[in-house]
């Protein structure tokens, strides 16, 4: 059975990654995604949200295709989140 403690830490982990990913995005313009229009980097709380809401589909393996990495900047920090998405499932599977 699995443990709240370790249900706990795996949680704030996916957190900080998904948060601090959602952060490093936020330095790129809309000009390096497809489906972020100008208008949702006027203030930097709408900026957050889109680049929290990337984030979140990229890290959960859902990727709606909604918004999607244009330059190669954005396409190389996608492939970043990618990487510690994979490692991340690669620890959850085998700590059971």
């Amino acid at each position: 059975m699995v443990s709240l403690s370790f249900m706990k830490e795996e949680l704030s982990e996916a957190i900080f990654l998904t948060v601090s990913f959602s952060i490093i995005l936020c330095f790129l313009d809309h000009t390096h995604f497809k489906g972020i229009d100008e208008f949702h980097d006027k203030d930097p709380l709408n900026k957050f949200k889109t680049r929290l809401y990337f984030s979140t589909t990229n890290f959960s393996t859902i990727g709606y295709g909604d918004i999607s990495p244009k330059s190669d900047t954005a396409r190389l920090i996608c492939i970043i989140i990618h990487f510690m998405v994979i490692l991340s499932i690669k620890n959850w599977v085998g700590k059971y």
